[in-house]
Parts: C-alpha cells; structure tokens; sequence
C-alpha cells in the first residue's frame, strides 16, 4: 500500500489497481488473488483471470455456486448493486450478487472487461456491507489493467512502475525480506527489499552482503554516493567484444542496491538477459522502485 491522502491509500498487484481506507491490511495474496482486512476482519477480496469464450454471467455465477455448496458455503444468488456503485464502471460489464450466512451477509460484484477479457471478482464482507459510503470511491478507482507502457507495483511499503506485459513468476514477502521476479520474454527482472537496514549493516559490511545475496564479485561492484543514499552498482556482460550488431544477442546483468536510511532498508533492483533496451529498463526502474516506510 502508498499513501495517497491522510485516510486513504493504493494498493496495485499483478495489474490490479485499487484505492481503499489507509487503514486496510493485505492480509492474503496470490498471483490472481488478493484480500484486505481491518482490525482482523476482512473487508474485500478480489479474485481474477483471463476469461475464455463468450462471457455469460448467470453461467459464471453457476458455476461460482456449484464451488461453493461443495465446500458446504452459500451458493450466491443475483443482486442488484446500488447505481451509486457501478456508476464509475461502464466501461465493464457488471454483475451483482449476494449470499446470506448464519453470521452475517455478503455482496459482491462480477467485472469483465471487454477490452482485455478479464472477470475480476470482488466480494464485499459485512465490515463493508455495514459501511457502504466508501463503496463508491473505492469502486471509482478499480482498474484491472495497465492503461500504458507501464504497470504499477504498490504492496507492502515499495511502488515500482513495471514494464507492460512483465509476467510475474515468483514472489516471497517475508519478515525482513521481499523477493519478486519478473519475467518478460528474454528478460528476467528482479525487485528486492532487505529491513532493518541497520540490523543487517552492523553484522556484515554492504559490498560482503550483496555478494553474498546475488552471488556476485566484489571486483565487478562500484560504490557511490547519491542523495545521502549509499548506491552500489554491477555490470556483468557474458563472452568477448562482438560486433555492435550482434551485441543484442550477448546475455548481461545489471544490478543496484540503495542504502535508504530514513527508511533504515536496502532497495534491490536486477535486470538481466539479452536484447536491446535492457540498460534503460533497468534505468526506469531505479527511477521508480522506492519504499516509504
């Protein structure tokens, strides 16, 4: 999440970009599914994919129920939403629905995007229900995919703005350390975090610590000094000189770690594999990767 005011922030994961009260927490997430909780109780949950074939949505809502009775949960059965809102999403094509339970009810909505044919499905838990007026800013701001060249990344205190079409392929967030990798046809992109940065600096030295986290030379590692940030950069090439035509097909790595101390972490950034433009990939990426807390 990124702050956007004092009493709201933005969460964008895997192509999926939503505004939300500052005070929700990521409490699961999955390369196609993400969900929020507030003081322990989930208030919103979004599942996606790519859907296949012509979209029916009484079929979709079926087959949504058949998965539910099997493990003994309320089949949903169709809603009207309020016109308040789905009034920001008429570029989709939107299905309400609701389920009732012993403790509590539940609403949601289907989204499908005609345009990149993605059903998303958003599930509304009772915190929520309870307390529809933030429904409509919060719908207003759902986006499923990148509208340009980029997509953004906001999770967990780091917002990057990706390259389009970058596929995630492995993720990791734990105490301490996230890990996520990227890969976009002969391009691996990797994005990294480390905290507390001074926990970690006292025990090994910055140069010590990254050859050991990426495997890396010491003799092929610079250091410099950017804006009160320790900056350590590498630039590997694989093979001998080559001709400036065929210098597309020659494998290469770069990498960056920045020492952020007022947010006492270190910031990772690696691009490697072979082509033109890997450099101002890599660029735009350091650009853009930040954290803020």
């Amino acid at each position: 999440m990124c702050p956007t005011d004092a009493t709201w922030a933005e969460t964008a994961w895997n192509g999926i970009f939503l505004r939300h009260p500052a005070s929700w927490n990521v409490a699961r997430i999955a390369p196609d599914q993400i969900q929020w909780s507030d003081d322990a109780l989930a208030t919103l949950e979004i599942h996606w994919a790519p859907h296949r074939g012509a979209y029916d949505e009484a079929r979709v809502l079926r087959r949504i129920g058949k998965r539910a009775r099997r493990k003994g949960l309320p089949a949903p059965t169709p809603w009207q939403a309020p016109q308040t809102w789905t009034a920001s999403l008429s570029a989709y094509r939107v299905t309400g629905f609701i389920w009732r339970r012993s403790e509590a009810d539940g609403c949601g909505l289907l989204i499908y995007c005609p345009q990149c044919r993605r059903l998303s499905l958003l599930q509304i838990h009772p915190p929520l229900t309870q307390h529809p007026e933030s429904i409509p800013r919060l719908l207003a701001s759902f986006n499923d995919h990148p509208s340009g060249a980029e997509t953004p990344l906001a999770l967990f205190g780091v917002r990057a703005q990706l390259p389009a079409g970058a596929n995630l392929h492995r993720f990791r967030f734990e105490t301490g350390r996230y890990r996520l990798l990227w890969r976009k046809a002969r391009i691996r992109i990797g994005l990294h975090r480390w905290a507390p940065a001074a926990a970690i600096l006292d025990q090994t030295p910055l140069l010590s610590f990254i050859q050991n986290q990426f495997s890396v030379p010491a003799a092929g590692l610079t250091v410099t000094e950017r804006g009160g940030e320790q900056v350590v950069d590498g630039i590997w090439s694989a093979g001998g000189p080559l001709p400036i035509r065929w210098q597309r097909f020659r494998f290469q790595r770069y990498l960056r770690v920045r020492h952020t101390p007022p947010h006492n972490s270190l910031l990772g950034i690696e691009v490697s594999g072979r082509g033109r433009g890997l450099g101002p990939l890599f660029e735009r990426l350091a650009e853009t990767y930040e954290t803020y807390c």
